[in-house]
């Protein structure tokens, strides 16, 4: 049964991204389904979650990244939260309306985001809550393994639908449940100070009041909290506040979703060593900043030790599909058969030969099968160089004292014999009936090298 993460808000899905490379980098299971909910499907930020690294439908690291509203958007369109609420034929909707909201909650476009205001947040998911959009998501819960619930207590969106969604989960879904709130984890520029703008006091107050509500009202419902968030008293070089422009709605890379990611990894083994407690949160090694990266991750490995592999695997690719390219090509279409396979693989030959035998068609499956190392690189470039955001090279020390990657800056002659030793004895076997595609040969050879890296780790 599969794990299952509901991410709400800005706050959620960039901790769905976090988990989204920890999956593809195979740190993290890969029995995490996502729901994710936001009204704004259209901004970067659920764009790119949708599509992470060209990755999407059933490719995706958790099986689904498209964002879906807490409402009903089809039947409400784009509208502001005064008309959401009053409905025109009851006059005296108005007068409560005005006696609970004011002029700048009234124009909100809530299709838009909740603007950092969670009381509309709250009344727009009561408004959706009971939608069949909504209860249509929900329902595969039931036969959920687990359920992870993640945004934060800080904005609009996550803040004012989080608490509800939890009680709405509890329908379909008895069996444990964890919930992982972000406490503030940016901050505003001081100029956001117009009228109706979001700044670091609402996102404290807000962040205060979500916390009070979260421990009379939420805790009882979950099996266990992660709390997690910058402490405000220090910068350090991973744990420092991020400052973000008000309204850029791209993704912000932070340390504090990777130590999120790695928190909610853990929730259940730490459910069954405390089961008195109901909230934790993860404390930072200030005098090892890097300790996340040689925490051992669901696969039993180090962070560090998967992004050294993958590391390796876009220097390798990127020699394939770039210098290696032509003379590939050049050998399927016959103008180079006099050339010696052992010049650059034989166990590749074999996987090609095992696909298809057809000489002439051999060249159309090597376009395929450079196209999918293409792809394959950009999605280990996706997760790489997120690591590289978040953690300076001192911390990551891939290149300190580490062999191979420094013979793969010898040239051709290296990689191509680091190729053949990582390749040797594991051609792509024939399949029983039917035949592999271009990219299942790419993707294999590609899993050596990973696998052979990490294996090996720096000899």
């Amino acid at each position: 049964m599969s794990r299952y993460l509901i991410a709400v808000g800005g706050t959620g899905q960039h901790l769905a991204l976090a988990m989204t490379r920890l999956v593809h980098l195979g740190a993290v299971r890969p029995d995490v389904s996502l729901i994710a909910i936001d009204p704004d499907s259209q901004s970067p930020l659920p764009k790119l979650l949708g599509e992470p690294g060209g990755l999407q439908g059933e490719a995706h690291p958790l099986k689904n990244g498209s964002v879906f509203a807490p409402f009903d958007l089809a039947k409400f369109g784009e509208t502001t939260f005064d008309k959401l609420f009053i409905d025109a034929q009851h006059p005296r909707e108005q007068e409560v309306f005005e006696s609970m909201f004011d002029a700048d909650m009234a124009g909100i476009p809530v299709h838009k985001g909740m603007y950092g205001t969670p009381c509309v947040g709250a009344t727009v998911f009561a408004e959706g809550a009971n939608g069949t959009g909504l209860q249509n998501l929900l329902k595969p819960l039931g036969n959920a393994g687990q359920v992870i619930v993640c945004g934060s207590v800080v904005g609009g969106t996550g803040a004012g639908v989080m608490h509800k969604l939890v009680g709405e989960v509890r329908r379909y879904y008895k069996g444990e449940m964890y919930g992982v709130f972000m406490l503030p984890w940016f901050t505003l520029p001081a100029s956001s100070s117009s009228q109706g703008a979001i700044t670091d006091a609402i996102l404290s107050r807000n962040a205060a009041h979500g916390l009070k509500y979260f421990y009379e009202h939420t805790i009882p419902q979950l099996t266990l909290s992660l709390l997690v968030g910058y402490p405000g008293t220090e910068a350090y070089s991973v744990l420092r506040p991020l400052q973000v422009t008000d309204g850029d709605m791209g993704e912000h890379p932070h340390y504090l979703h990777l130590a999120a990611a790695w928190g909610l990894t853990k929730l259940s083994e730490q459910h069954v060593a405390h089961r008195g407690v109901k909230a934790c949160t993860v404390a930072h090694n200030t005098d090892q900043e890097g300790w996340l990266l040689d925490e051992p991750w669901e696969a039993g490995k180090p962070l560090r030790e998967i992004i050294r592999a993958h590391r390796v695997l876009l220097k390798l690719l990127e020699f394939l599909t770039k210098e290696v390219q032509s003379s590939l090509l050049d050998y399927y279409s016959g103008w180079s058969l006099t050339q010696s396979r052992a010049a650059w693989g034989d166990d590749l030959h074999q996987s090609i030969k095992n696909t298809e035998r057809e000489t002439k068609q051999q060249k159309v499956l090597v376009q395929g099968m450079l196209q999918g190392w293409e792809f394959i690189a950009k999605q280990s470039k996706f997760c790489v160089d997120w690591a590289q955001r978040l953690f300076p090279e001192a911390y990551l020390r891939l290149r300190e004292g580490d062999p191979l990657l420094d013979a793969l800056m010898g040239g051709p002659t290296q990689c191509w014999a680091e190729l053949q030793r990582m390749w040797k004895g594991k051609p792509l076997a024939a399949k029983p009936h039917g035949r592999h595609t271009s990219y299942d040969i790419a993707w294999h050879h590609a899993q050596c090298i990973l696998q052979d890296t990490i294996t090996r780790g720096r000899g």
